[in-house]
C-alpha cells in the first residue's frame, strides 16, 4: 500500500510466497 513503487519490485517474491500459502491473499497484492 505505502511502498506502491516497491510492491512491483516486490511483488515477484511475496506475491509468489502468498499465493503458495494463501491464494486469496495474492489477490491484494495484484488489487492494489
Amino acid at each position: 500500500m505505502t511502498k506502491s513503487k516497491n510492491s512491483l519490485n516486490y511483488k515477484p517474491k511475496s506475491f509468489r510466497k502468498k499465493a503458495a500459502v494463501n491464494p486469496s491473499s495474492a489477490v491484494l497484492p495484484v488489487s492494489m
